[in-house]
């Protein structure tokens, strides 16, 4: 119950030129749930490796609110950061530097709520209260801002220069993905608000990058959305929780669908699942407090849900994916609090162990077969 609240917690934490207006994409692709097939995540996964992240003073944190894995590197912003913006770490887990402040006066953001990565490895970040970007080198070196406007929880920068923006509720444009040029003019707007949607939902990261795709989801929402690389809606997937599907009105408001909790079981996603070439994986709650993992392989069509017991953690599960290493590594992440709670301690190699007891955090990465 603690760890299902915990995850809970997290996710609710989260002009000029041509501007055109995309219907969304028809069929969608129904993943329906009642015939998903039911598994162990050992027979999907090859291997399970532990990266543990330096804990000195400099690289403190107490969670995660998005995680990239980019030129070899992994990017860090944690959740309700109050000083900095990224913490940068190797793929080994040594901590590299911090990238961004927080704060008062020039080049310091006041509330940054996603970043990217660019080629060239430099970082920009989306400032909600101030709708400005903050770009930084490579060496976390400040470099300028441009402000939007329109207010923008999160983005993604396409391949041919321009940008995806998804938009605050209160956008004047009332669309919730705002693709513009490369100046940040609109240039088309993608899935309307409904008149009902009113919540104001902080949702970090909404665009996750993989290869030449960018999926896009917005919590608590059943249909996730994949862009190409230069922005084109190319396919939406729908969740189908059948008769577990929530009412519309509770996925646009989640104080109605806690008004269910231990009455009636609707089943909803719980964060913004990961994409990779292979697989499309996340993470789904019941208004009864379970939880399941599940994976959906793109080329052979299956639907795979894996149970989780929200009261034990254990980290042969993917709880809460959080981005893809190496293009087939599903990361997860340890926090020294599990330690308590682990069910195959045995399994965990010494040092990992030692570590976590030291307050230190963990990466768990799952290379899930082809």
């Amino acid at each position: 119950m603690k760890a299902f609240l915990y995850l809970l917690a997290i996710v609710l934490v989260t002009s000029c030129g041509k501007m055109t207006a995309i219907d969304p994409l028809e069929p969608i692709l129904q993943l329906r749930f009642e015939e998903a097939e039911n598994a162990d995540i050992a027979e999907l996964t090859d291997s399970i490796g532990f990266i543990a992240l330096d804990n000195n003073p400099e690289a403190y944190f107490t969670d995660i609110a998005k995680l990239s894995s980019n030129n070899g590197h992994f990017y860090l912003m944690e959740t309700f950061s109050q000083k900095k913006g990224l913490l940068v770490f190797d793929v080994e887990g040594n901590f590299i530097r911090t990238i961004g402040e927080i704060g008062e006066g020039p080049g310091k953001m006041r509330r940054p709520t996603d970043f990217d990565i660019l080629s060239d490895g430099s970082v920009v970040f989306v400032d909600r209260d101030l709708r400005r970007l903050f770009f930084y080198n490579s060496e976390g070196e400040f470099q300028k801002t441009s402000d939007l406007s329109f207010p923008a929880l999160s983005f993604a920068k396409l391949q041919d220069g321009r940008w995806l923006f998804s938009a605050n509720v209160h956008d004047t444009t009332s669309y919730k993905v705002v693709k513009t040029d490369a100046e940040f003019l609109p240039i088309e707007y993608h899935f309307p608000y409904a008149e009902e949607e009113k919540q104001i939902m902080l949702s970090y990261g909404n665009f996750q990058v993989a290869g030449p795709e960018i999926l896009y989801h917005r919590p608590f929402s059943d249909t996730l959305s994949i862009f190409s690389e230069t922005g084109d809606l190319t396919q939406q997937v729908k969740l189908d929780f059948g008769k577990e599907t929530p009412p519309i009105e509770a996925l646009y408001d989640f104080q109605k669908l806690s008004a269910y909790q231990n009455k009636v079981r609707y089943s909803y996603l719980l964060s913004r699942p990961v994409i990779t070439e292979d697989y499309i994986v996340g993470m789904y709650a019941t208004t009864f407090n379970e939880g399941k993992v599940w994976l959906f392989a793109r080329k052979s069509s299956k639907l795979t849900n894996i149970d989780l017991d929200m009261e034990s953690y254990t980290f042969k599960d993917i709880y809460r994916p959080l981005t893809v290493l190496n293009e087939k590594g599903i990361v997860s992440h340890m926090m020294p609090e599990v330690l308590a709670m682990e069910k195959n301690l045995s399994d965990i190699p010494q040092n990992i162990q030692e570590h976590l007891a030291d307050e230190g955090h963990v990466l768990v990465v799952h290379y899930l077969k082809e």
